[in-house]
């Protein structure tokens, strides 16, 4: 991470953050844009965000290759999941209107020991025309299903706040 040892990568890594050094590094989407950002520790106690523009860089291509098309119509879509008991190891679901699951992620099961992930899955949707809601299957087996708005954007965010008759029965 010391700029002097690796000079081709100057362009990637500009500024103190990478001229300081780094010992210790964290990752996740800091200001909700859908790219994971970095922070990054030294030894001397200095902490340095690194924020990730590169979705916000990408622009449509006229007349784009077969490939970079398919990769124009994926859309980020984050699924935030709250409640007052479940969350840590709830399943979530991204289901087509026909019950077929399209993806799955867990919550909770990416911290180290001592700690917990962050209460949300991020999806990538290449066929956003499927996809029709999201379930959620929380620890204790309470399930909700929450339907997806009719149109999406590059990136998309969605709170499923635990309700009804699962909040009080164990």
């Amino acid at each position: 991470m010391l700029a002097s040892v690796h000079k081709h990568f100057e362009h990637m890594f500009k500024g103190p953050a990478h001229q300081r050094g780094g010992q210790a590094v964290a990752s996740g989407d800091l200001n909700d844009d859908g790219a994971p950002d970095l922070v990054l520790g030294n030894a001397q106690g200095q902490v340095v965000i690194l924020l990730n523009d590169t979705l916000a860089t990408r622009k449509p291509i006229d007349h784009a290759p077969v490939e970079i098309a398919a990769m124009e119509k994926v859309r980020l879509f984050k699924v935030r999941v709250l409640g007052n008991k479940g969350v840590t190891q709830a399943v979530v679901r991204l289901l087509a209107s026909d019950g077929r699951v399209l993806a799955h992620g867990d919550i909770g099961l990416q911290g180290g020991t001592g700690s917990c992930g962050p209460q949300e899955v991020l999806f990538a949707l290449r066929d956003c025309d499927t996809a029709h809601s999201v379930q959620v299957r929380f620890a204790d087996g309470f399930k909700q299903t929450v339907a997806l708005p009719d149109t999406l954007e590059s990136y998309n965010t969605m709170n499923v706040v635990r309700t009804g008759e699962g909040d009080d029965a164990w």
